[in-house]
């Protein structure tokens, strides 16, 4: 059976959403995990897919052999990882000898993880990007603050975080036991495009804006508004032309002072609204499979600008009282209902069990 590996350093919902739809179309789901088949979080989420590998994947990133044996398989068509497993299987030459399709072709996928490759890469061929520094020493004197600061590798804003001035910028390059970039911070709201495409064309594609906590601005978002933004839309063909990609992708960037976007990231692996994105009306998965030669082409697609769908993020945003949670309750069971056609019932059964949990008790249900 055709199988697809989805393979987390962490528990990833995108991810184990995305192995659940792909299971309900028929496809067998492996997921590797760096958690033990213990935790409890696991435990709950373990029937949306076929076969779980606890404890298969390493802190560097390497996957343990019972993966590269799956990996290795005739029926392998994709895998979909967090980026430092993505990475490590790029740089040990797995990517290149057992991927049935080439993800990128402009720049290997382990430099397109890399923020500052990636940046030099799309400097290189005229694509804006704000400057960056990875030494102490090469931030500019003239340059004042306040900066943003990031790591090297990683999504969901994990390890993001603005410094006040170029004191404190290099302080944190100093210092970091991890790769950093520091940039500088652009005030504005950040501008997104996600979608699928194949060798190097877009096949379908949403522009959009985060809903995020104000606490939290770089955390993940808890839902998607639509904006239909032209120039967003241009950048992210043109990058996603030059990368050449196949699959799905996320762009990250930021306006200019003439509010032209400059691009900061590019993922190459389901993003995170991929959900509310395919509820708004992209057919991610018949995108997906388009784009690896399992299926025809879902033809165009379009969505309304000011057009909202959430993300189902738990604990949810601004819901606090009884009377709130109650609401919130009744809304989650009908997106649940609805999302449960592409989804499937183990999916929905897991996602009702949290909701119930946190709207009861402030916190998800333990399955122990």
């Amino acid at each position: 059976m055709a199988t697809i590996v989805i393979a987390e350093d962490e528990f990833w919902q995108p991810g184990v959403d995305f192995g659940a739809a792909m299971g309900r179309r028929g496809y067998r789901v492996v997921r590797a995990t760096a958690s033990s088949a213990q935790d409890r979080i696991q435990k709950r989420w373990a029937a949306c897919a076929d076969e779980v590998l606890a404890d298969s994947v390493m802190q560097s990133g390497a996957v343990a052999s019972e993966v590269l044996e799956v990996l290795e398989s005739p029926d392998l068509v994709d895998w979909q990882a967090a980026e430092p497993i993505e990475s490590w299987l790029c740089r040990s030459g797995f990517e290149e000898r057992l991927l049935p399709y080439t993800r990128t072709t402009g720049l290997a996928p382990d430099a397109v993880i890399d923020k500052a490759s990636l940046a030099v890469f799309l400097r290189h061929h005229g694509v804006g990007v704000p400057p960056q520094w990875t030494r102490p020493d090469d931030i500019p004197d003239q340059e004042s603050g306040p900066f943003l600061v990031k790591p090297l590798m990683g999504g969901g804003g994990v390890g993001v975080r603005v410094v006040p001035d170029a004191a404190g910028a290099r302080a944190a390059l100093a210092t970091s036991t991890e790769p950093l970039k520091v940039q500088p911070f652009l005030p504005g709201e950040p501008l997104d495009s996600a979608g699928v495409a194949r060798a190097g064309e877009v096949v379908q594609m949403l522009t959009y804006r985060n809903r995020i906590n104000p606490a939290t601005p770089f955390s993940a978002a808890f839902g998607i508004t639509v904006t239909r933004d032209s120039k967003l839309e241009a950048v992210t063909r043109r990058v996603v032309d030059l990368l050449g990609i196949t699959g799905p992708f996320a762009l990250d960037a930021v306006a200019d002072a003439e509010g032209n976007p400059l691009v900061v990231d590019v993922n190459i692996r389901i993003w995170g609204c991929w959900t509310a994105c395919h509820a708004l009306g992209m057919d991610v998965l018949g995108s997906y499979e388009y784009a690896l030669g399992r299926g025809g082409h879902p033809g165009s697609f379009s969505a309304p600008a000011g057009a909202y769908a959430e993300i189902m993020r738990r604990p949810p945003l601004e819901v606090a009282t009884i009377a709130e949670r109650a609401r919130w309750l009744v809304q989650q069971a009908s997106l649940i209902g609805r999302r449960r056609r592409w989804l499937g019932a183990t999916w929905a059964r897991a996602t009702a069990r949290d909701s119930l949990g946190w709207a009861l008790r402030g916190q998800i249900l333990d399955t122990g």
